[in-house]
């Protein structure tokens, strides 16, 4: 994706806020599993949209930025984690206090 398309000049934050991969972009991405023979269900693809979006939004990040901003894409978007983070400021507080 990286050497095809140019990315307007954002930093990171911007990207990671702003940045969408738009629906052709996501059909490319598709014909390109297809032209490479991986066999798959687009149906399934389709329906996990969402997720797939995100991991090719962190693989775009790492490849411009670095890993560690490939991972911040990925925890913006992990429930998990980010319930995790609330119980750690929450712990936090109470060391404060």
């Amino acid at each position: 994706y990286n050497l095809n398309h140019d990315l307007p000049a954002l930093d990171y934050s911007k990207f990671l806020s702003e940045w969408k991969l738009n629906e052709s972009d996501f059909l490319e991405f598709l014909q390109y599993i297809l032209a490479e023979g991986i066999e798959t269900d687009t149906s399934v693809l389709i329906q996990d949209k969402d997720y797939l979006s995100t991991i090719l939004k962190s693989e775009i990040a790492g490849n411009y930025w670095g890993k560690d901003e490939l991972w911040g894409v990925r925890l913006q978007a992990d429930s998990q984690a980010l319930k995790a983070l609330e119980y750690f400021k929450e712990a936090g507080a109470f060391l404060i206090e």
